[in-house]
């Protein structure tokens, strides 16, 4: 159960693999668990597998079940055609309209917005109403012509939006195809600018689980670790605070009165990004990006080289 939680398998729109991901994660588990016993506590592997494939058949015939019943939250993830806003002027629009309806993803583009003030009978309305758009056509996703926006109004459109379940795109200027991470080579791939990243229920259970296995293996090891610490008192209450919820390990940088209040919420937290970097530039437009790029590229792994890079500071106040 604990590790079909960790894959998804609980959440509201889970995918069908995510239970097959979670059995089988499950079954790796306790297999070395079944390896480290005794000799005399150990009994028929058999059962084990029995078990895996039984459970793995309950769980899905559930969530089958759970599935057909449209009064219950749970359902299956089911693919459907996005619709989606292009953001940019007229000359833009044409060429990111192109390529889009050359790639294989096949969207339905609902149609245009204006980065201006002033809209026409061409455009759906302008930048500013968005979030409009947004509720009245159902949209999924939103791509913003770099070549018409400044990235500071792009950046400040996506926060502004990081409550709406949307993907963010950037159409770079004058390129042949809108490339996404998954591939190099595929026009049907388009880079994402996620900024709903540390938001997402997967990424709020993650960060959640590092925080309490991380202070709990800083409290274990904490004789050893008061040793280096210069201020012993604050390291456990620090180590107390993040294991029972209050606080976080990394969170947002919040001096110099940088604003943080358009970026998705998250606990106060003991380091920051600016822990990991080495260049100190204290200037607020670096630290807004820091904080920025902080919430879209959110990773466990990130959240763990801050630590480690910033662990002389765990007894921060």
């Amino acid at each position: 159960m604990f590790c079909l939680w960790l894959n998804g398998a609980y959440a509201y729109s889970f995918y069908k693999k995510s239970i097959f991901q979670g059995i089988i994660v499950g079954l790796v588990v306790i297999l070395i668990s079944y390896a480290l016993l005794p000799e005399h506590l150990r009994f028929s592997r058999a059962l084990i597998i029995i078990g895996s494939v039984i459970t793995l058949l309950s769980v899905f015939i559930n969530r089958l079940i759970i599935h057909t019943i449209p009064f219950l939250p749970q359902h299956f993830y089911q693919s459907k055609k996005l619709r989606l806003l292009i953001v940019g002027y007229k000359d833009e629009i044409t060429r990111v309209e192109k390529l889009i309806l050359n790639s294989e993803l096949n969207p339905k583009i609902v149609g245009f917005v204006t980065p201006g003030t002033e809209t026409s009978s061409y455009y759906l309305g302008i930048i500013g109403q968005l979030e409009e758009m947004i509720n009245i056509h159902s949209i999924d996703e939103i791509i913003f012509c770099a070549k018409d926006i400044p990235f500071e109004i792009i950046i400040k459109n996506m926060l502004a939006l990081t409550s709406k379940d949307i993907d963010f795109k950037i159409a770079q200027p004058e390129t042949f195809s809108i490339i996404g991470s998954s591939s190099i080579q595929s026009s049907s791939d388009f880079y994402s600018i996620d900024m709903n990243s540390i938001s997402k229920e997967k990424n709020v259970r993650n960060k959640r689980l590092f925080d309490i296995l991380s202070s709990f293996i800083l409290l274990i090891f904490s004789p050893f670790i008061l040793i280096f610490t210069k201020n012993s008192f604050r390291f456990i209450n620090n180590s107390l605070n993040v294991l029972f919820g209050f606080k976080s390990w990394v969170g947002y940088y919040i001096g110099l009165n940088i604003e943080t209040g358009n970026l998705p919420r998250i606990k106060t937290g003991i380091l920051s990004p600016l822990d990991y970097v080495k260049n100190k530039d204290h200037s607020i437009t670096y630290l807004n990006s820091l904080n920025v790029l902080y919430a879209k590229n959110y990773s466990i792994l990130n959240d763990f080289n801050i630590l480690i890079k910033g662990f002389n500071q765990i007894d921060r106040k």
